[in-house]
């Protein structure tokens, strides 16, 4: 099943909360901005990651990823939040993405936040 996930975080890039929001079919997942705008606001969040897995083990971001990001900024840009980065994992989802999260927030000199979403996802496993 493919899932879609955001990461949301502070103005100085803290992790506030990592929310699994849209769950669908094998092969797609339906992910409606005003949802992704409505639990940003709820956690105050300034920026935010995306993140989700393709069951079929391809990582590599599909056409519909690119213009599912678009959207995306697009209705966030209207609230101001950012949008860092949108990441692509395989099947286990969890692991490679919060792996995948990490280098992207050590790359921008955040480590400290990878600390808070490692202690979530951990919690947080089936």
């Amino acid at each position: 099943m493919e899932v879609f996930a955001i990461f949301f975080l502070d103005a100085r890039h803290r992790i506030i909360a990592f929310e699994p929001l849209f769950r669908g079919a094998l092969d797609k997942v339906v992910v409606h901005p005003r949802d992704a705008v409505r639990r940003a606001l709820v956690h105050n969040a300034a920026t935010v990651i995306f993140a989700h897995n393709h069951p079929s083990g391809v990582a590599e971001p599909s056409r519909a990823d690119r213009d599912v990001t678009g959207r995306l900024e697009q209705a966030l840009a209207a609230v101001n939040v950012h949008v860092l980065d949108h990441l692509v994992g395989r099947r286990r989802w969890r692991d490679r993405l919060v792996r995948r999260a990490r280098l992207a927030l050590t790359v921008a000199g955040h480590a400290t936040a990878f600390a808070a979403a490692r202690r979530h996802s951990l919690r947080h496993r089936p």
